[in-house]
């Protein structure tokens, strides 16, 4: 169970785990001092604090689960500037290529955001459900959105 004076600087390793979830980038691309934005770790752990049903109540089996959203949320606010920075360079005889690598921000399968929205929903014991809005049916020439 969470202390009333718990923020995100108590998660051990929070700014190395923030890093590893956006692929290991270094101190030099993400320092420290980033996270500590306000619009950044102390945002994510308001969202996610919101998020959680009765925040002061969740059970210390569960807690780690709080983390992992914390760290995974402000991960999530830092992916634009870490795909900015992941510019790639290949030297073909005659020219040098820099281009932006795709970097893959998911965690078994889901983004980010996602697995956040995973992780609060198993604190909460709710179902996560998909997010299936609609089918096309098509037959012959005809299309029909369901």
């Amino acid at each position: 169970m969470p202390s009333e004076d718990w923020s995100y600087k108590n998660i051990q390793n929070f700014y190395d785990r923030v890093r590893m979830a956006l692929g290991a980038v270094s101190m030099v691309t993400l320092p420290d001092e980033y996270m500590d934005y306000p619009e950044k770790a102390p945002f994510a752990e308001l969202v996610v604090r919101s998020r959680i049903k009765d925040f002061d109540s969740v059970p210390d089996d569960k807690f780690p689960l709080v983390e992992s959203a914390v760290v995974y949320k402000t991960a999530a606010l830092f992916q634009s500037l870490v795909s900015s920075k992941s510019v790639k360079k290949k030297q073909i005889p005659t020219v040098t290529l820099e281009y932006n690598d795709n970097v893959d921000f998911t965690i078994n399968g889901l983004s980010l955001s996602d697995y956040v929205d995973f992780l609060i929903a198993e604190i909460n014991g709710e179902q996560i459900g998909s997010r299936f809005i609609g089918f096309r049916v098509t037959k012959g020439g005809n299309t029909c959105w369901s």
